[in-house]
């Protein structure tokens, strides 16, 4: 009896507390992903129950160079990523082709892909009327992944029975600091409730590249492609052909956003209109962002 007692006590011990555990969520394309990898164990400490990842990557590579603005794209070879991935014991990877243009060529099997998803342009998809630069509806593919990724969290919560209490948005091109490890263990080592709606980012710029929040708002961040691209609904929070001026001001103003209309007002105005989301704003939260090899191509 003795003996079982002490076994059960042992095996308790050893169960992670998910309740202070994290989900990292790592989408995008991999690009400069072993130059970044490993400033995420430390990000994973900064949690008090540790962290798990999840990735929904691609091995494509699609972006401009920084001085002609002149357009490289490419595909990554997946053995030169395999240690450095596995060195993170992913609780989960799934790889999507991202540039089926460039490929010429459909999907691989078991490789999913965002044209088969998405939805013809119109007023929150690939605005023909908005620039490609800046506006949000052609920015589909960036919240698309990042939903993906945050689904299979959501997959995993279910089929083992437990919920993380924490959850992040990370690229594979960022690389975190110091800064980013202490603050997020402040901000997770804090009392409250995990299913409570929050999420912290930094002001401004680049809002979007990186997010830490409680599991009680992963979902409404999950929930950015469908709500807003996939079905349409970006009036509902102001993002009309014709922006609400006045309402993007107030709820995105106070974070700083200058350019309401591009991803990071997006993401602060459904968090909170739609999802209900306490968003606090620190620029402690701005990881470097690694940008490729500009002579590249």
């Amino acid at each position: 009896m003795v003996g079982r007692l002490l076994a059960l006590a042992s095996l308790a011990l050893a169960t992670p507390d998910y309740s202070q555990r994290a989900a990292l969520c790592i989408s995008g394309q991999l690009r400069t992903f072993l130059e970044t990898y490993e400033s995420i164990g430390p990000l994973r400490r900064a949690f008090p129950g540790g962290g798990d990842v999840f990735m929904f990557i691609s091995l494509n590579e699609s972006y401009r160079k920084s001085l002609k603005l002149a357009s490289f794209h490419g595909t990554q070879n997946a053995t030169r990523y395999a240690a450095a991935i596995a060195s993170l014991r992913p609780v989960r990877v799934e790889y999507y082709e991202s540039s089926r243009k460039v490929l010429g060529r459909p999907a691989a099997a078991g490789l999913a892909d965002y044209e088969a998803e998405a939805p013809p342009p119109g007023e929150c998809h690939r605005n023909p009327s908005k620039p490609s630069c800046c506006h949000f509806s052609h920015h589909g593919p960036q919240f698309w992944s990042i939903g993906r990724c945050f689904a299979l969290v959501q997959a995993h919560e279910r089929e083992t029975g437990v919920r993380y209490g924490w959850a992040g948005r990370l690229r594979p091109d960022a690389l975190y600091g110091k800064r980013q490890f202490r603050y997020v263990r402040a901000i997770a080592s804090a009392p409250g409730d995990p299913e409570a709606p929050r999420a912290w980012y930094r002001h401004s710029a680049r809002s979007d590249a990186f997010a830490i929040m409680t599991r009680g708002a992963m979902d409404s961040y999950q929930r950015l492609w469908a709500d807003e691209f996939r079905d349409g609904r970006c009036a509902d929070i102001g993002l009309a052909h014709k922006p609400d001026d006045a309402l993007l001001n107030e709820v995105c103003g106070p974070y700083r956003i200058r350019y309401k209309y591009g991803t990071e007002c997006m993401v602060t105005a459904h968090l909170i209109l739609r999802g209900k989301v306490n968003v606090t704003a620190h620029d402690y939260l701005t990881p470097k962002l690694v940008r490729p090899d500009s002579s590249l191509g």
